[in-house]
């Protein structure tokens, strides 16, 4: 599998690799004919506070003095052949062309350094082509459409580290169709969400996610006020685990399940843990949000989740929108 570099940030001796990627991005590029393809990658900087990333295409697959389909940069110094850029603008995009000749084959592009935003879903090809990504320690600052649109993209892994507290990861994975694809890994429990106000739309119309499992329980919300759409249009039979979750602030949560429904049994375990957890709570009514509208979609609940739903309803004003009780 050949592999492109694109390497910066912290200053490393010539060679070494203990660091790890910022980014480490699969694109899958169909054969194609004819002219070549413009691609570019958008990454933008806070007013240059992000620090410096080098930024190299370099021929797809080209081999650097060692034999390795890697091109390294390190310390501001080149390595291997190919233009070279080692700081960057607010909202710059990197561009090059693929020809016809590079297509149908696999390419890993490798990302290091720090930037506050990266994006795809500008370039027509490149939005298309990304099948796989693996965030590092990239800190950004910005989690708002990173992957947006990116129809084909089927697994994402995201450090503790790859974001820096942002405070809204709104359409993050929208449209995503392939998302979650025959079981692909969705590991994103480790994503810095202490601060997010927003993750409206967020998943909106993955409709492959329900062939994988989502494991969110770790994902702290207490900021959390906007959610409208977050899981709409996924379809049926979602394996999401949210049971952990606890929403003081939330306050728009229209649509949140839209045209989507969870696994059997999933609905009734989240109204057991939120009133067991809310009761808990419930000397301190400003950790309860005091008004929230709900719409699970296709989702059931058990008889078990009858009385912990009607507690969450009559003690906190809660609305819940749901297909009701079905025996499990």
């Amino acid at each position: 599998m050949p592999v492109v570099a694109i390497a910066g940030g912290a200053a490393t001796a010539v060679g070494q690799r203990s660091v790890r990627p910022s980014a480490i991005l699969t694109f899958e590029i169909p054969t194609f004919t004819g002219s070549a393809r413009s691609i570019r990658l958008r990454l933008s900087t806070d007013d240059g506070k992000r620090g410096r990333v080098g930024i190299n295409w370099g021929t797809l697959g080209h081999p650097n003095a060692s034999g390795s389909n890697e091109i390294i940069y390190a310390d501001g110094l080149q390595e291997a052949g190919g233009a070279y850029r080692n700081t960057f603008e607010l909202h710059e995009n990197f561009q090059r062309d693929v020809a016809a000749s590079e297509s149908g084959a696999t390419y890993v592009i490798k990302l290091y350094g720090q930037f506050s935003h990266l994006r795809f879903y500008t370039d027509p090809y490149l939005k298309q082509w990304l099948t796989k990504a693996e965030l590092g320690p990239a800190r950004m600052t910005s989690g708002s459409f990173v992957f947006s649109n990116c129809e084909n993209l089927k697994s994402v892994k995201i450090a503790r580290d790859s974001f820096d507290a942002p405070t809204s990861f709104r359409r993050m994975f929208y449209k995503c169709f392939a998302l979650g694809d025959s079981g692909a890994e969705v590991d994103i429990d480790q994503l810095s969400t202490s601060r997010a106000t927003s993750m409206s739309q967020m998943f909106f119309a993955c409709a492959k996610l329900k062939e994988t499992t989502v494991d969110l329980n770790r994902w702290n919300l207490q900021k959390m006020v906007v959610m409208a759409g977050m899981f709409s249009g996924c379809g049926s039979n979602l394996d999401i685990l949210i049971y952990n979750w606890r929403l003081p602030k939330a306050r728009n949560t229209a649509s949140f399940l839209r045209n989507s429904g969870l696994k059997v049994g999933l609905l009734t375990k989240i109204y057991i843990s939120w009133a067991a957890s809310y009761l808990e709570d419930d000397a301190n009514r400003d950790d309860i949000p005091s008004i929230v509208d709900l719409n699970w979609g296709y989702s059931t609940f058990g008889f078990e989740g009858a009385t912990p739903r009607a507690t969450l309803i009559t003690n906190n004003q809660w609305s819940f929108t749901d297909a009701g009780l079905v025996p499990e």
